[in-house]
């Protein structure tokens, strides 16, 4: 859903910016859902954690933008939109506003796209591929951990620290201990 909207709107010339994204997964032991809120959120752990967890996605809130300049003056063309994805797609708009022709062929053009997913033999196929290629999976507590114990290891040269360094990673966090990778 997320790349078929960066595939769509910038095609007709407007950049795409993910607000905000809500997330249910009713099988979780204790968060049964969340909204997050930011810029970049397909770079943040958080976000990539909640997808490969398998957490169901119930709306994105999109932010689209195009600068157009008419008679040498910059205009700015600016929309906020939520694409509700629970059970069925809709776009939900500010009440008060009047949506013109673009805003609306924007949206068909979404919902002609997810038609053809839908009906397509390979999108989930294709889903999965996706994800995987452009969503990392995050690190967890082990690797950071792995990650800062041979970081200090390099960057310390007294052996007594280093020797203490590994005894308390040991001690504190034994199933994230590795064996140092020691240089010659």
């Amino acid at each position: 859903m997320v790349n078929l909207i960066y595939e769509i709107i910038p095609s007709l010339g407007y950049e795409v910016t993910i607000e905000s994204i809500n997330f249910t997964n009713l099988n979780a032991q204790k968060i049964k859902g969340m909204k997050l809120k930011g810029t970049d959120l397909l770079n943040e752990n958080e976000v990539l954690q909640r997808i490969h967890s398998k957490d169901e996605v119930d709306n994105i809130k999109i932010n689209i933008e195009k600068i157009n300049t008419i008679a040498g003056e910059k205009t700015i063309t600016s929309l906020s939109f939520i694409v509700d994805i629970q059970g069925r797609l809709s776009f939900i708009f500010d009440a008060d506003m009047d949506i013109p022709y673009e805003y609306k062929l924007i949206c068909l053009n979404i919902q002609k796209k997810l038609d053809e997913l839908i009906y397509d033999s390979n999108s989930i196929r294709e889903g999965v591929r996706l994800i995987e290629e452009n969503l990392k999976l995050p690190k967890t507590l082990h690797q950071n951990l792995r990650e800062i114990q041979q970081y200090l290891y390099d960057t310390i040269s007294d052996e007594n620290i280093r020797i203490d360094i590994e005894k308390f990673f040991l001690a504190e966090y034994p199933l994230s201990h590795i064996q140092i990778k020691q240089e010659v």
